[in-house]
């Protein structure tokens, strides 16, 4: 081996360079796209660095057929990178963190040392306390023993910055939240889809809150950038001008309200749990505890607001919602105690069977989730759109029967400036506004409500959109297509003639 150290050295060389290229490229650009916690400098270079050869490699040379010209070479190489990483790194890398200051604690870490001190006492004391109250401990010991704990744990406990107290009084906060969002999840209170979105948030909140150079740009609560709900609006820009996918958009659009009240749902429980228990933590201050619980009344208080606006635009709908789920809820409630029931011996085999199939037949009388009647009849929409104004009833009957009914939340685009389209909304209930792009400005030039209409354009063929409609509250909107429109001038004359009227007045 010796013989060939030269070409050891270089591939130990080599093999250093290819590992940082991918250690100081590939890791930056990986956290910016996945939004991961941060990884400093100096953690890249005990990255770099840390980067043992073993077994794996040997295991990997030592499969190569002895057939092979050049195989004694590449075993020779492949033990001596091996070796180099073990004689060199592997002792330099301890040095190598000091030297760094990686080893030293952070004002965070050594805020969670006195937390984790604290509740370890805590623990211990109980111990102390319950062998006390049973009269297994005399209180001369409980006093020698409590006093021992205590130097036990206040032992060289540092000082932790004032600042990072309440910076770690809102990460306690963080885990409650995550404690109370895993049980409603269980309990079948929220789906897997916000479930995850809702964890995501809290661990993007949590990534920020530790890595923040001062708590004054964290305390301004704005809403963090939402993956889920990016992918959401992705979605709902593809198809809410598609008349192929109306019945898909209707499905969409009441999955996304049903998300959205579960996301408002677990929000409020898990901003009361947090309001209630984070007085329970040990070693937090007072004031500390005060500043948080304003922060988590606030979004508790904001959440509670979309809520009742929910219920009041969709009070059908958000009722048959809060049903659905208040029993989903009960129902996986009593489906997690049964095998509990059945293992511990407390029912039996027939009566556990007899029980799951009650609950499986139960879960599929759930009422299922419908879409919003605005309670008013299309016919008196249509009526009133000039296009349409004049027509026999048995052509307004035909063209309402045909209308789609879709709905929107609020901040829904429902047309885009310079997009294709061809249909006409009636809005059923809520109201929308209108915006004009005008080289980068945006100018709001009108607001619409319940009885009128846009987008009449696009019947007569002019498919690009001139402006922009947005969802100032939540929608329920009438949509009637050209297509559907001219299906109906060949059956009925005086649509085909208004229709051709409209044309001429356009030339």
């Amino acid at each position: 081996m010796l013989d060939n150290l030269d070409g050891i050295l270089l591939a130990a060389l080599l093999v250093l360079i290819s590992r940082a290229a991918s250690i100081y490229t590939l890791v930056p650009a990986t956290i910016r796209l996945f939004k991961l916690p941060h990884v400093n400098m100096g953690e890249r270079h005990i990255m770099w660095w840390g980067g043992l050869k073993g077994g794996l490699a040997i295991a990997i040379v030592l499969s190569i057929p002895e057939s092979l010209d050049g195989r004694q070479i590449l075993v020779e190489l492949t033990l001596g990178v091996v070796l180099f990483t073990l004689l060199f790194n592997a002792p330099s890398i301890r040095p190598l963190i000091t030297r760094l200051g990686l080893d030293r604690m952070s004002e965070e870490d050594i805020a969670e040392l006195q937390l984790g001190l604290l509740e370890a006492e805590q623990r211990a004391h109980d111990v102390v306390d319950r062998l006390t109250d049973a009269n297994l401990l005399t209180t001369k010991s409980k006093t020698t023993i409590d006093t021992t704990l205590a130097d036990i744990f206040d032992k060289d406990a540092p000082n932790a910055d004032t600042r990072r107290h309440f910076r770690h009084a809102y990460m306690e906060a963080i885990q409650l939240e995550s404690e109370e969002l895993q049980e409603l999840y269980r309990l079948g209170l929220i789906q897997e889809y916000t479930f995850l979105d809702l964890r995501a948030r809290l661990r993007r909140d949590k990534d920020a809150w530790a890595n923040a150079p001062s708590d004054t740009a964290m305390l301004s609560d704005k809403p963090s950038v939402n993956p889920f709900l990016r992918v959401e609006h992705t979605a709902l820009r593809w198809m809410r001008e598609r008349n192929v996918l109306a019945w898909f958009l209707a499905t969409f659009q009441r999955a996304r309200l049903s998300q959205g009240v579960q996301r408002d749902i677990a929000g409020i429980l898990c901003g009361e749990a947090v309001m209630k228990n984070l007085r329970l933590r040990a070693g937090l201050e007072p004031s500390d505890m005060d500043k948080v619980v304003d922060i988590y009344q606030r979004r508790v208080g904001r959440k509670r607001k979309r809520v009742d606006e929910i219920r009041g635009d969709f009070p059908e709908i958000f009722a048959t919602l809060e049903a659905r789920l208040t029993q989903t809820a009960a129902l996986a409630s009593a489906h997690n105690h049964t095998p509990m029931s059945f293992h511990h011996g407390n029912i039996g085999a027939k009566a556990f069977s007899r029980i799951e199939r009650l609950l499986n037949s139960a879960k599929d009388r759930i009422p299922a989730i419908t879409n919003p009647n605005a309670g008013v009849d299309p016919v008196e929409l249509i009526e009133q759109i000039p296009l349409f104004d004049g027509l026999s009833s048995d052509a307004i009957s035909a063209l309402a029967a045909r209308a789609q009914t879709v709905t929107f939340l609020m901040g829904d685009i429902v047309i885009g400036q310079n997009e294709k389209g061809n249909a006409l909304y009636i809005i059923m209930y809520g109201i929308v506004d209108v915006f004009q792009d005008d080289d980068g400005a945006k100018t709001r030039v009108g607001t619409l409500s319940r009885g009128e209409f846009f987008g009449e354009v696009a019947l007569l063929g002019d498919e690009v959109r001139t402006a922009t409609v947005t969802a100032k509250t939540s929608l329920t909107l009438l949509r009637v297509t050209r297509r559907t429109v001219l299906s109906l001038a060949e059956k009925h004359a005086d649509i085909a003639e208004r229709l051709e009227h409209a044309h001429s007045q356009r030339r």
